[in-house]
């Protein structure tokens, strides 16, 4: 019950302090796509656990597909140097079919007789070139090969470590903005009800101006400072939804 009576008091300060906020707060809640409130709302009851950002993030990563897509790039350069060696290579065969007449001449009968008979012949021949220069630099070609495409796959596994490493440190970072914003919207509601007993106080000639005024200032600094924290945590949220390529409300949506 407590808490709730806060939560009201809170909203009509901050409706009175704030009204263009206000404004743009009741605009989302009307939207059928605005599910919480990232201002209000505890940010680590609405958005998925760190494992599944981690995942989303990796899996939604522009440039790691890029990285992936240079890993396979490479992997087929290592197969084509690998096949360099059948361009040395080469086949070859002939065929032929004919007849072959031969014709004899028998003196003591005065005649002559011919003879005729079928052929058929193939060859096959497999000739392999290959330069000196080129069994040296064979090896050399393959290491190279091979190294392009470790250092590739390593290139992708470090970009894929920096990636996990700053989505643990947006996750933190925005419960850290979350809790710094419980705390600068103490300060305000604590700011503004001592505004409201310094103006009694005034009126009844029981403090002086300076009093006022220093009061005045002491609760300029904490609207500013809610100020920033509440631009300092949606920037962390934004940031968070673009580095996992997730819209947390959409998630959240009740159909």
């Amino acid at each position: 019950m407590i808490r709730r009576l806060s939560t009201i008091l809170f909203l009509m300060i901050f409706c009175g302090l704030f009204p263009k906020q206000a404004s743009l707060f009741s605009q989302e809640v009307e939207d059928s796509t605005f599910v919480f409130n990232p201002i209000i709302d505890d940010i680590t009851q609405r958005i998925p656990p760190l494992e599944t950002l981690i995942d989303s993030a990796i899996a939604n990563s522009p440039y790691l597909k890029n990285r992936n897509n240079l890993v396979a790039r490479r992997e087929y350069e290592l197969l084509s140097t690998k096949r360099n060696i059948l361009n040395s290579i080469s086949f070859g065969g002939s065929t032929s079919y004919g007849k072959n007449t031969l014709n004899t001449i028998d003196d003591l009968l005065l005649s002559s007789q011919s003879s005729s008979s079928a052929r058929f012949s193939y060859s096959v021949s497999l000739s392999i070139k290959v330069s000196l220069l080129s069994l040296i630099n064979r090896s050399n070609e393959l290491n190279i090969s091979r190294k392009v495409l470790e250092e590739s796959m390593n290139s992708r596994e470090e970009y894929i470590f920096e990636l996990k490493k700053s989505v643990i440190f947006q996750y933190n970072d925005i419960i850290l903005k979350q809790r710094l914003l419980k705390v600068a919207s103490d300060n305000m509601l604590t700011s503004q009800m001592r505004m409201v007993m310094v103006e009694k106080k005034f009126l009844n000639n029981q403090i002086t101006l300076e009093d006022v005024a220093r009061m005045m200032e002491w609760h300029s600094n904490a609207q500013t400072a809610y100020e920033v924290a509440i631009i300092e945590l949606m920037n962390s949220y934004t940031l968070l939804e673009l580095t996992c390529g997730l819209k947390f409300n959409v998630m959240n949506k009740i159909e």
